[in-house]
C-alpha cells in the first residue's frame, strides 16, 4: 500500500511557501546586485524593450541596486526612483527570514501578505514608469534608463 502524503489547503501553509519564496527571491536579487557591483559583466538586453521599443517599469533598477552597493544614493535616484525603497525591502524579507530561522521572531500566523500591499506596490511602480516616460519626452534628461 502506497500512501501519498495529505494534501490540505491550509492557509498558514499556504503564506508560509509565499514568504520563503519572497525570502528566497530578495536573497538572490541582493546577491545578484552585490555580485554584479563588483564585477563588470554586459547586461542581457531587456526583452519589454526589445518587444515595445521602450523601457520596462523596472528599467534602471539593477543599476540602482549597483549605485547602492557602491554608497552612491543620488545616482542610484537617478537610475531609479524606487531602487532604494525595494532595497531596504528586500532586505528587510531577508533579515525576517534569517530571525525566523534562528527563533527570534516567531513563525507567521498564517495572515497572507495583504492584496492592497501587492496594488499599491504595483501602482507605484506603473505611476513611476508612467512619470519617468512623460518626462523623457518631454525633453528631460534627470533620469538615466
Amino acid at each position: 500500500m502506497v500512501c501519498a502524503a495529505p494534501t490540505t489547503n491550509n492557509p498558514a501553509s499556504n503564506s508560509a511557501r509565499i514568504v520563503n519564496a519572497a525570502s528566497l527571491l530578495a536573497g538572490a536579487a541582493l546577491a545578484a546586485s552585490a555580485v554584479i557591483s563588483r564585477v563588470t559583466l554586459p547586461m542581457p538586453p531587456c526583452f519589454f524593450k526589445l518587444m515595445f521599443h521602450l523601457p520596462c517599469p523596472g528599467c534602471g533598477m539593477t543599476r540602482s541596486w549597483i549605485a547602492l552597493w557602491h554608497g552612491n544614493l543620488p545616482l542610484s535616484f537617478r537610475y531609479h526612483p524606487l531602487g532604494l525603497p525595494l532595497f531596504l525591502c528586500a532586505f528587510g524579507v531577508c533579515l525576517l527570514a534569517l530571525f525566523r530561522l534562528t527563533g527570534l521572531v516567531r513563525k507567521s500566523d498564517g495572515k497572507p501578505v495583504s492584496p492592497v500591499v501587492i496594488w499599491y506596490s504595483t501602482a507605484a511602480m506603473l505611476s513611476v514608469w508612467v512619470m519617468r516616460l512623460a518626462l523623457v519626452y518631454a525633453g528631460n534628461t534627470y533620469f538615466l534608463w
